[in-house]
């Protein structure tokens, strides 16, 4: 048993060590690794120390295998950099960065909010929202999960709208003529659920950025509560909030 502990906190060590090499350039997408044989005698341990390295760096898509030929640095989809200010929009940040944008509305619904969107969106008691859950896309890659509540007085019928569409303040802008500004915003480290993981297409493990966001309107005051969750692997977000 202490033999096997040892082992496991070791392959830590050295898959730890050989992301650090990859994230730092020493290696390139597409370069191959060295050989299981030449990474024993430079880290003194087994094979089998070795593969379960390479396996916790195969499960969050750093490196790849190929049959044969031994382990490869895995090309990124994506790496999407911007920056949160008030007027940010999903849609617009993606076609900045050269990305096509797109997004499915997984679930909706007309319901009661709990406490905590009831309080953040201060609405008054038994006063009914829209809940959604939005997978937005880069290039048909998706990138967030979100989930986003909206006081349903603010906008009557929103969900006939919510059929097909890349841009949620688009909508809100041009059917309730809103002009969507963010408040403020948090910022957290999480990992995702086993149905957010399925749709986002990543392993259970994959590091995401939660933000939690207010978003108001001059004249209709808070209209938008939102949790997004975007994968950490394939962007970086700053703000200016």
């Amino acid at each position: 048993m202490k033999s096997k502990q040892k082992n496991s906190s070791l392959a830590m060590l050295i898959a730890d060590e050989i992301q650090n090499e990859i994230e730092g350039g020493i290696y390139s997408e597409g370069d191959r690794l060295p050989s299981e044989a030449l990474l024993c005698r430079r880290f003194y341990c087994n094979r089998y120390t070795i593969r379960q390295a390479m396996d916790r760096l195969k499960n969050i898509q750093l490196i790849h295998v190929k049959q044969g030929a031994g382990y490869f640095i895995s090309e990124r989809p994506l790496d999407v950099r911007y920056t949160i200010t008030p007027s940010t929009r999903f849609s617009k940040m993606i076609e900045s960065a050269g990305h096509v944008p797109s997004a499915l509305v997984i679930s909706k619904e007309l319901c009661l909010p709990s406490k905590k969107v009831q309080e953040t969106l201060h609405l008054p008691k038994n006063r009914e929202v829209f809940r959604f859950e939005i997978l937005r896309f880069a290039d048909k890659t998706p990138l967030a999960w979100n989930e986003t509540w909206l006081p349903a007085n603010a906008f009557p019928e929103l969900e006939k709208y919510m059929t097909s569409f890349s841009s949620l303040y688009g909508i809100l802008q041009k059917q309730y003529d809103v002009e969507p500004q963010r408040m403020f915003s948090t910022f957290a480290a999480t990992i995702p659920s086993t149905s957010e993981a399925s749709y986002l297409q990543i392993p259970l493990i994959t590091p995401l950025l939660q933000i939690e966001s207010i978003v108001s309107d001059e004249k209709k005051g808070r209209i938008e509560y939102t949790k997004a969750k975007y994968r950490g692997d394939l962007c970086q977000v700053t703000s200016t909030l």
